[in-house]
């Protein structure tokens, strides 16, 4: 696979986690259907705790500390947490 096409395909999968920051809940981003349905099948296969940091940070905006005392856990495993989803939902999202 060439350097082009990985490119291609983590634009593919940042676009779709795209999809989950800048949309609330309620909101559809304009051409996002599939990507939305692929998301949230990706988000299911996550244990909860971790979709849970994933969606407090990248769907409604929190950051470490927030995150953290929602979960009642230590900053750091929040930032875990929300970095080890974030790389599973890559993993799922990747173009085949």
């Amino acid at each position: 696979m060439s350097s082009a096409t990985r490119a291609r395909g983590r634009l593919s999968t940042n676009s779709s986690i795209a999809t989950l920051r800048y949309s609330t809940w309620s909101r559809r981003p304009r051409g996002a259907g599939g990507q939305r349905e692929a998301l949230r099948d990706a988000l299911a296969t996550l244990p909860a705790r971790t979709a849970t940091a994933v969606r407090l940070r990248e769907g409604y905006g929190r950051y470490g500390r927030q995150v953290a005392a929602i979960l009642g856990c230590s900053k750091p495993t929040a930032d875990r947490l929300v970095r080890d989803g974030l790389a599973a939902l890559r993993a799922e999202l990747e173009p085949a």
